[in-house]
């Protein structure tokens, strides 16, 4: 027991004392942040995969049945004898019967 404070001095360092327990309180806030950075990023994925990803299906089907038509040869009404054909081709056929402008 030290005369002077009435406390038992061992040589303890503070200041590394003091150091180790900052260093750990700001390791342990950045762990903490982290792991809820990532719950958060884990939830958001989830409500895409569950939620606003099945609204949009109906869209992305419509989009492939519109590049479909627009890309193959088929009939738009068979009894009419209307066809429908890619731009690029029926291009072509102008170009082939009336011949270039």
């Amino acid at each position: 027991m030290s005369e002077k404070s009435g406390t038992f001095s061992q040589g303890i360092n503070v200041a590394a004392l003091v150091l180790i327990l900052l260093v750990g309180a700001v390791a342990t806030y950045v762990t903490v942040v982290g792991v809820q950075a990532y719950y958060e990023a884990a939830v958001l994925r989830e409500q895409q995969t569950k939620l606003i990803q099945p609204l949009y299906q109906p869209l992305i089907d419509l989009k492939e049945s519109q590049i479909s038509n627009l890309t193959t040869v088929g009939w738009v009404q068979k009894e009419t004898g209307l066809a429908r054909v890619p731009i690029e081709e029926g291009m072509q056929k102008v170009i082939e019967k009336y011949g270039k402008p």
